[in-house]
């Protein structure tokens, strides 16, 4: 089930936004939860409590705190909850970079426009949820965050796996490790190092770098398959 709000102070586009979200639930089968806010501010207040979403349909123009605002301090309580912004103010909604907002819907609203951008975020929610695995590092299983594993590399006839909370080793093969991370989105830039693609933030001629510094290097037999996985997880053939 995906948790939906949204945020908008016009019980008429409410409605809308409601009666699409259903419709689009019937379509493809999935299940919607809708929660409605119709202030920026009690929003917050109850976000902060721990009344999380997975997508956020926010109005820009709001009577307390505009919606752009708004979602820069969501972002402080929530730097994954997928944000589109829905509005007739196209000159603001442009600016979503600046809260990393996957995309916005123009008012008045059209079904067709609205399915293709809910499906956009729908594809994403799905392929970024969180999902776990079970390490075995000798002295304890432990449960791992997978979207906390910078990237899996080799030590001697040992893997470890470098997640934010430190390193972990384990008895294993890399080629092992791949096939148990090859639906999490993990692929190989050479053959010692499984990264995971949503650290990648920069691409040179040789080398990668990720987001906490690593800067493994990609081989010449393995760029073109990378770049295409790249691009796939980017909005090519999962979005």
């Amino acid at each position: 089930m995906v948790t939906a709000t949204v945020v908008e102070d016009d019980d008429g586009a409410v409605e809308n936004l409601k009666a699409m979200l259903c419709r689009f639930s019937d379509e493809y089968k999935t299940e919607i939860e809708i929660r409605r806010f119709g202030n920026a501010l009690s929003f917050l207040d109850r976000y902060g409590r721990g009344e999380r979403s997975d997508l956020v349909l926010m109005d820009i123009q709001l009577p307390d705190i505009d919606g752009l605002e708004a979602c820069k301090r969501l972002r402080k309580l929530d730097r994954d909850v997928v944000i589109m912004f829905v509005t007739n103010m196209a000159q603001y909604a442009i600016n979503g970079y600046e809260v990393d907002a996957l995309d916005f819907i123009l008012k008045p609203l059209l079904y067709s426009e609205f399915k293709a951008k809910c499906k956009k975020a729908f594809d994403f929610i799905a392929r970024t949820a969180r999902k776990y695995i079970m390490l075995n590092t000798g002295g304890a299983v432990v449960r791992v965050d997978v979207s906390g594993v910078y990237y899996v590399d080799v030590l001697s006839h040992r893997v470890v796996y470098h997640t934010e909370n430190g390193d972990m080793v384990i008895w294993s093969t890399l080629k092992a490790e791949a096939q148990k991370l090859l639906p999490f989105d993990f692929v190989a830039c050479n053959s010692c190092y499984l990264v995971n693609i949503r650290h990648v933030v920069r691409i040179d001629d040789h080398a990668l770098t990720l987001t906490d510094g690593t800067e493994p290097a990609i081989s010449r037999n393995k760029r073109k398959q990378f770049m295409k996985d790249l691009a796939d997880f980017y909005g090519g053939g999962k979005a």
